[in-house]
């Protein structure tokens, strides 16, 4: 971990306003290149995007890379359209300023976790 001297290489640490646990440990960032680099194949033409921890994007709900009008889209040189969408209410992007003890001003709303679209 750059920047932090003596860390543990794996341990429980409280995470959040909140304080919920959370396990932690030490990896190589080679182990994630799998992810990175997986092949998709996209025979059958479909698809699902599940969103496990909140999302920001710029136009609400609707991914900045996705026309409005025709809910058509290219990412990462994919040619897509958005055929359904199931989304939850909006959750306010907050906090708290440790610094002045109150909640920091809200700086906008995100997609909550199990945000899902199909292509």
């Amino acid at each position: 971990m750059e920047g932090v001297n003596d860390f543990p290489a794996e341990g429980a640490i409280q995470l959040g306003g909140e304080s919920k646990a959370a396990k932690f440990e030490k990896t190589d960032a080679h182990q994630l290149e799998e992810l990175v680099n997986i092949d998709l194949n996209f025979s059958e033409g479909f698809f699902k995007v599940y969103l496990a921890t909140p999302a920001v994007f710029e136009n609400g709900w609707l991914p900045k890379w996705i026309d409005e009008e025709t809910l058509e889209g290219k990412f990462e040189g994919v040619k897509l359209k958005l055929i359904a969408c199931a989304i939850g209410r909006s959750i306010p992007i907050g906090g708290w300023d440790m610094a002045k003890n109150r909640p920091k001003p809200r700086e906008g709303r995100c997609q909550p976790a199990r945000f899902t679209t199909s292509n």
